[in-house]
């Protein structure tokens, strides 16, 4: 349909559609709690991420029907967050001076302004 996941969620809660399949992390700009379960680092393997949505399953089914007017019918885990660099890194000094990029807010990184580039 061409619709992104931040204006489905909000189609949703207006009654416009019946159910919906949306991306979770794109939908922490509406609700910080839907980032929580895709930090960066924190699941590594498919065991530990399939047991993180299921500790937050209830979190997150609980936001959806106090905010969003529906309920959460399923979700997954998204694959591991991965760091890639051209250069080996052996600690976060070799990050100093590197330039980053992020798919969603949880993957990024806060770097001190004097170690930024454009």
């Amino acid at each position: 349909m061409g619709i992104d996941e931040k204006t489905m969620l909000r189609l949703l809660r207006q009654g416009v559609m019946d159910f919906a399949m949306m991306d979770i992390s794109k939908m922490g700009g509406d609700d910080p709690r839907f980032e929580g379960v895709d930090l960066a680092g924190l699941t590594l393997v498919q065991d530990k991420a399939r047991a993180a949505c299921d500790a937050y399953r209830q979190v997150l089914d609980r936001q959806m029907q106090k905010n969003w007017g529906s309920k959460l019918m399923a979700f997954g885990s998204s694959p591991p967050q991965v760091f890639w660099c051209r250069e080996r890194i052996s600690g976060l000094n070799d990050l100093r001076g590197k330039r980053s990029a992020s798919l969603t807010p949880p993957c990024a990184i806060s770097w001190p302004a004097s170690t930024r580039r454009p």
